[in-house]
């Protein structure tokens, strides 16, 4: 049954395998075990393996211009202001990850 399926979806199952993490790994060597043609994989593999870089390129491509767009806008004051609060947090949470720190220490003395 599954050397059915993938001589009739297989081309689609390697095409799209591009887009799916574990599928990417497994794709190739389902393909050799199951005696796919190697000209089918190769298409499959190489049209979905162009359509997963051009896509992913262009869409952040596209974030980077709508950010630069963002940023321009973004002011300075609202910047310094972003860090600050950031450094304040960062310094508020060290204090507490310390002063827990020191009564976990007292504890086990």
């Amino acid at each position: 049954t599954a050397e059915r399926s993938f001589e009739k979806w297989g081309m689609w199952a390697v095409f799209f395998g591009r887009f799916v993490a574990l599928l990417r790994i497994f794709a190739g060597p389902l393909a050799g075990v199951l005696r796919m043609p190697y000209w089918k994989f190769l298409i499959a593999n190489v049209l979905g393996g162009i359509l997963w870089a051009g896509g992913t390129t262009a869409v952040i491509y596209y974030v980077g211009i709508v950010a630069e767009s963002w940023l321009k806008r973004f002011s300075w004051l609202g910047l310094v202001a972003a860090v600050l609060i950031g450094l304040t947090s960062m310094l508020v949470l060290k204090r507490k990850a310390k002063k827990a720190n020191q009564t976990v220490e007292a504890v086990h003395s």
